[in-house]
């Protein structure tokens, strides 16, 4: 068994490479998610509004 602490801002990467994910806001834990798949697995209010400010993810949905 491997474990190791990855600090990202980005959410796919952390979506993609972690099994738990922690949401921080002013240094506090305010979310952990374990095993989620997709954005709709956040409901943290800040959660969501950080994935609510996310561009675009293809010019056909500007």
């Amino acid at each position: 068994m491997s474990m190791f602490l990855f600090l990202t801002h980005n959410i796919d990467v952390a979506l993609y490479m972690a099994d738990n994910i922690f949401v921080m806001k002013d240094g506090s834990i305010i979310e952990q998610l374990k095993n989620a798949a997709s954005y709709t697995d956040f409901r943290h209010d800040y959660s969501r509004m950080l994935i609510e400010s996310l561009p675009p993810r293809s010019p056909l949905h500007r």
